[in-house]
Order: C-alpha cells, then sequence, then structure tokens
C-alpha cells in the first residue's frame, strides 16, 4: 500500500490586507481551526409537466460566497485590532494552507463581527465572522 500524501491542516494562516488594497497581506494572530470554506450555489427547481419519469428537475443556481468564522486568542495590539477596525467593510483575505507547494486562497469578505471574549477560566479569544463577497482565487 502506498504512502498517502495527506497534508495536516497544522500551519495554516489566514491573513488581511493591511492597509486596505496596499497588497500587503498581514497574518492574524494566533488563529485556531480553519473551518470549511468556497462558496455554495442555490438549488432551483425547473420542474414541468414533461419531465421524465414525473421527476423534479434541478439546475444550478447562482454561486454565493459562504459565511466564515473562526476564532483567535485574543492579542491586543496587532493584526488584530486592523481586523476590528474593519467591521463593517469589505477587505481583501488570504488563506494559506501548508501544502507542497502551499495552497493560497485569496478572497475579498465583508468583516461582519470580531468580538472579543474573556472567560473566567479560559483564554480570551477573538470570535470573527466574515462573508465572502466575491472571487476566489487560488494560487
Amino acid at each position: 500500500m502506498a504512502e498517502t500524501d495527506a497534508a495536516l491542516g497544522f500551519g495554516s494562516l489566514i491573513k488581511i490586507e493591511n492597509p486596505a488594497s496596499s497588497g500587503t497581506y498581514v497574518t492574524i494572530e494566533e488563529a485556531q481551526d480553519l473551518p470549511e470554506f468556497g462558496d455554495d450555489h442555490e438549488l432551483i427547481e425547473v420542474t414541468h409537466q414533461e419531465s421524465p419519469d414525473r421527476r423534479k428537475e434541478f439546475i444550478s443556481g447562482l454561486a454565493e460566497g459562504s459565511e466564515y468564522s473562526f476564532s483567535c486568542n485574543y492579542i491586543k495590539g496587532t493584526a488584530q485590532e486592523a481586523l476590528r477596525a474593519a467591521i463593517g467593510t469589505t477587505r481583501n483575505f488570504r488563506i494559506v494552507f501548508p501544502t507542497t507547494p502551499n495552497l493560497t486562497l485569496t478572497f475579498p469578505a465583508a468583516v461582519l463581527s470580531a468580538k472579543i471574549s474573556g472567560p473566567m477560566k479560559s483564554q480570551m479569544m477573538l470570535n470573527v465572522r466574515l462573508k465572502i463577497t466575491g472571487d476566489i482565487t487560488e494560487s
């Protein structure tokens, strides 16, 4: 049996373009798990009186960027502050996965929220929610 070529997600990074439209991306420090990522397509029913075998028919609709949420250990005075300042705006982001070579996904996203939590018996967290608003490019 051949060895796997699977890659561990450890070392994945999420970055924000800072300042906006500068082409410079800075890492949002200490991100934890980065969840699934991508577009969703709506499903449109197009069943008609002559649909084969009396079965519903569907076509793929428009693409819509998914919501993307992640959490970081909160660190004051870092790129996380640029992220918090961007709430209510659309910024460019990059996710870099540690494959060989690296897989980099670049996309615009509206920053919906970046909330700090301070549980009594655990580390402070920054909980972020984005909405992908355009094309995702892969390099």
